[in-house]
C-alpha cells in the first residue's frame, strides 16, 4: 500500500535542464536517508517504485507532497526536468497524452513500452552520462554539478553546447541493483575536480543532431 504522506518543504528546486532523477538524488544527500528505499517511498509513496531516468512515473503522488503541488507543477516538471519533449514528437498523438498520463499515474503501464523505446533499435546508453566541462561550470555557477536532460538522448554522443563527447559515470541505472536507488552526479563525480576538457569529432552532422536534440528537449506542450 501507500505509505503515509508527509508534506517535503525542503525539496531542491531543479536547475535549468535537469533531471528529476538528479533532483530526488540530491534531496537524498541533503536528506541523509538511512536507506535509498526510504527516499523512493517518501517521495513516490512506494519503496519498490523504479528509479527511472528518462520517463519516470508516480508524479501526481510527488507532487501532491510538495507545497503548491497543482496540475501546472506537473506539467514543469515533465516538460522540463524529463525526456518526454524528445519523444513526443515520434509518437502519435493518443499514444504521447497516454504516456503524459502514465507519467503521472501510479498504477500505468510500463512508460518504456508506451514510448515504443523497448523495441526500438536505437539503445540507450547504459550509464548516466555527463559532459566534463559542464561539470566545471555547473560548480563555478550552482556550487555543485547535477545529470543535464540532453547527455542523455539515446543517439546523441556529444554535448549539445560544448560539442564534447560525453563520459559515462560509473551509474548503471539500468542494473537490477542500481534500479532502487538516486545517484547524485556531485556524490558521484566528487573525485573530479577540474576534469579534462577536449573538443569531440566535428562532424557537422552530429553537432547538428545534438542541437536539434536539444532543441527538441526545450519545446514543451507538444501535446
Amino acid at each position: 500500500g501507500e505509505y503515509t504522506k508527509h508534506m517535503i518543504t525542503v525539496f531542491p528546486d531543479p536547475y535549468p535542464d535537469e533531471l528529476l532523477y538528479s533532483v530526488c538524488a540530491r534531496y537524498g544527500d541533503r536528506m541523509c536517508y538511512p536507506s535509498r528505499m526510504s527516499l523512493t517511498a517518501e517521495l513516490f509513496g512506494n519503496p519498490n517504485v523504479v528509479a527511472t531516468l528518462d520517463l519516470p512515473s508516480h508524479l501526481n503522488r510527488l507532487v501532491s507532497v510538495l507545497p503548491y503541488g497543482d496540475q501546472q507543477l506537473v506539467d514543469n516538471i515533465i516538460d522540463r526536468h524529463t525526456l518526454l519533449p524528445f519523444y513526443a514528437p515520434f509518437l502519435n498523438r493518443d499514444r504521447a497524452c497516454q504516456l503524459r498520463t502514465d507519467m503521472c499515474d501510479t498504477k500505468a503501464v510500463s512508460t518504456h513500452m508506451r514510448a515504443g523505446i523497448m523495441a526500438s533499435k536505437i539503445t540507450l546508453p547504459p550509464s548516466v552520462r555527463y559532459c566534463p566541462q559542464c561539470v566545471v561550470e555547473d560548480r563555478a555557477h550552482y556550487g555543485e554539478t547535477f545529470w543535464h536532460r540532453a547527455h542523455q538522448l539515446p543517439g546523441v554522443p556529444i554535448c549539445p553546447i560544448h560539442s564534447a563527447d560525453l563520459v559515462d559515470s560509473t551509474v548503471q541505472v539500468r542494473r537490477q541493483e542500481s534500479r532502487l536507488d538516486y545517484y547524485s552526479a556531485e556524490r558521484t563525480l566528487e573525485e573530479i575536480g577540474t576534469p579534462s576538457y577536449c573538443i569531440a569529432s566535428r562532424n557537422k552532422m552530429v553537432w547538428k543532431v545534438a542541437k536539434d536534440a536539444q532543441w527538441l528537449l526545450e519545446q514543451p506542450n507538444h501535446l
